[in-house]
């Protein structure tokens, strides 16, 4: 079963290995900016744009990822910041809770809602 699992790479190992055999003549590489040619194998400038192709996505996802942490590490600041003025505040309303007072005012105005004329009327049709 491991074997098969395998079997997509070696595939894909034995294309690039029929790759590179077949196309081992020499190419004319020049370096724009610099007055630099070389010549190299044709498989060898494929493989090397294709790493440096990797090269970059990895050092963009990188980059993307450093963001990303450093906007979860902001918002956990925040977060910290906020519950400590929660804690100040329900220590000033006497220990009472306020999370639970708004879920009783929110409850309290569900119910004023419901017993509007507006409510009972569009329940009617």
């Amino acid at each position: 079963m491991k074997y098969l699992k395998a079997l997509p790479l070696w595939i894909l190992v034995a294309v690039l290995v029929i790759f590179s055999v077949s196309n081992r003549g020499l190419v004319s590489v020049i370096f724009f900016p610099f007055a630099f040619e070389t010549e190299l194998p044709l498989y060898l400038v494929f493989f090397g744009g294709l790493f440096l192709g990797f090269l970059m996505a990895g050092l963009i996802m990188l980059w993307r990822s450093a963001a990303g942490g450093v906007e979860r590490h902001r918002a956990a600041r925040q977060k910290t910041a906020l519950e400590g003025k929660l804690a100040a505040y329900e220590e000033q309303a006497g220990g009472q809770p306020l999370g639970e007072a708004a879920k009783t005012d929110n409850q309290s105005a569900k119910d004023v809602a419901a017993q509007s004329p507006l409510a009972n009327k569009m329940s009617n049709t």
